[in-house]
């Protein structure tokens, strides 16, 4: 990664596991912060969990699967949602238990997944 820009009042803060999304330009592409603590810009927003009820990975993997929701809300000559856009998404919340059920299998899926991948590809 390449610092070019910074500012010295930072007002959005992003904390370690907040999920991130974009939400200007390029619509909906989400991730989990895994540098730590910084300052995001107008494009981002930071989804913040409690991590008594919700698990990040879980909320991730939810809203990887919501995207073409996400993207049909955008509006504008720059496409762009609104923080409400995200907050309105009716999210199914198993006890936290059962997210980290859910989210292992799903990685175990997928690791099948990228193992079938990559012998079709050999």
């Amino acid at each position: 990664m390449i610092i070019n820009r910074w500012t010295n009042n930072p007002t959005a803060i992003s904390d370690s596991e907040d999920i991130l999304i974009t939400c200007k330009g390029t619509v909906g592409k989400i991730a989990i912060n895994s540098i730590g603590k910084g300052h995001i810009a107008r494009q981002l927003m930071a989804i913040k969990v409690n991590d008594n009820l919700i698990s990040n990975q879980f909320m991730d993997l939810f809203l990887q699967r919501q995207i073409k929701t996400i993207e049909q809300k955008a509006r504008g000559i720059i496409p762009g949602i609104k923080r409400q856009d995200i907050l309105n998404i009716k999210t199914p919340l198993p006890p936290i238990e059962e997210q980290h059920r859910i989210v292992a299998k799903i990685n175990e899926i997928f690791s099948f997944c990228d193992k079938a991948m990559e012998l079709l590809h050999k």
